[in-house]
C-alpha cells in the first residue's frame, strides 16, 4: 500500500517491501520585517508566509525488501541535481519541494561492508 510519494520515491508497506518514515515533523513560519523609528519602538510589518519544511526519518533496511545503498544513492542524486517534485502523503499534496539535506546513520553492514540498515533523515523544503 502506497503511503506517499516524492518523485520516483514511493513510501510503501507491503508483504515484500517496507519503505516508510518512522517520524515526521513539519514546520513553517511567517516573514516579518522591522522598520526602525526614531526615538520609538520599531514597527513590525508582515511580508507574507515563509517556506514550509518537513523532516522525516526513513528506515532503509535490507530485511524489509530494499537495497539501502541503492536507495540512498538515488536520494543523493535527486538532492544533488536540485530536483523538485510534489510530496504526496495519504493521497494529499503536502507541497512541491526539494530534498534539501540527507543525514545518514549507517547501523549495520554485511561482511563485505555493504550497508544493510541505514536510517536516513530527509529534510524537504517547499519550492514555491
Amino acid at each position: 500500500m502506497s503511503l506517499g510519494t516524492w518523485g520516483d520515491v514511493v513510501f510503501e508497506v507491503s508483504a515484500d517491501v517496507m519503505r516508510t518514515w518512522q517520524s515526521m515533523q513539519r514546520s513553517g513560519e511567517a516573514r516579518w520585517t522591522r522598520h526602525e523609528v526614531y526615538a520609538g519602538k520599531p514597527l513590525p510589518e508582515f511580508i507574507g508566509p515563509g517556506l514550509d519544511s518537513l523532516t522525516m526519518s526513513v528506515r532503509l533496511d535490507a530485511l524489509r525488501g530494499v537495497v539501502p545503498a541503492d536507495e540512498i544513492k538515488a536520494l543523493r542524486e535527486q538532492r544533488d541535481i536540485g530536483a523538485v517534485h510534489p510530496l504526496m502523503i495519504g493521497g494529499e499534496l503536502v507541497f512541491d519541494c526539494t530534498l534539501k539535506s540527507i543525514g545518514e546513520d549507517h547501523r549495520r553492514h554485511d561482511a563485505a561492508g555493504k550497508p544493510l540498515l541505514i536510517i536516513a533523515e530527509l529534510s524537504f523544503e517547499e519550492y514555491a
